[in-house]
């Protein structure tokens, strides 16, 4: 199976329209929403061409792929809106012989860990930072933001083939920034 994990877009049509076009280039069998997608939050400027109603309608043109959860800037008025699932804290996802924990990152992180088995992932968005590392046998991955990245990592999202291949990827052209592959 080929998942498509994005996070942190944060009301952005412009970053909303580039993700669309990796969709359709990169097309993949799910979409996982890692939160954040549709408002900027109190504590962030507005991010280019924001629109939160321009991003919601970009994003259900995915939405029959498309799973999410929740995010620390998503509200149920979303829910309302959107046309796929996104107010769990979290998803399990069973893959490639792994369980991937799948959340926004502000509930579970790194440092507030979910009960996962060494050679586990725990996928989240949240600290706006492409991510991988290892605590404690468990994988710990960020794709990034589409939106608001930080430390100069790109505006980004990841691509996750048969629960094995991890490859992240710039949104504004495609292109690979760094991949791991899992036993």
């Amino acid at each position: 199976m080929k998942i498509m994990a994005i996070a942190d877009l944060h009301g952005s049509e412009y970053y909303a329209k580039l993700a669309y076009e990796r969709f359709l280039a990169e097309e993949p069998d799910k979409v996982v929403i890692l939160g954040d997608m549709v408002y900027q939050g109190a504590k962030s400027p507005l991010t280019r061409e924001f629109s939160g109603l321009g991003t919601i309608e970009i994003l259900n043109r995915m939405a029959d792929k498309c799973v999410g959860v929740r995010g620390n800037c998503d509200a149920e008025i979303h829910q309302e809106l959107l046309k796929y699932p996104m107010m769990a804290d979290y998803i399990l996802i069973l893959e490639g012989g792994r369980t991937i924990f799948a959340t926004h990152g502000h509930l579970f992180n790194a440092e507030k860990m979910p009960p996962l088995a060494a050679g586990d992932v725990l996928l989240m968005g949240h600290f706006h930072k492409a991510d991988w590392s290892v605590k404690d046998g468990v994988w710990c991955m960020n794709p990034g933001s589409l939106a608001v990245p930080k430390d100069g990592t790109p505006h980004g999202y990841m691509i996750i083939e048969d629960g094995k291949v991890f490859t992240w990827k710039n949104v504004e052209d495609g292109s690979e920034f760094h991949k791991e592959i899992l036993d």
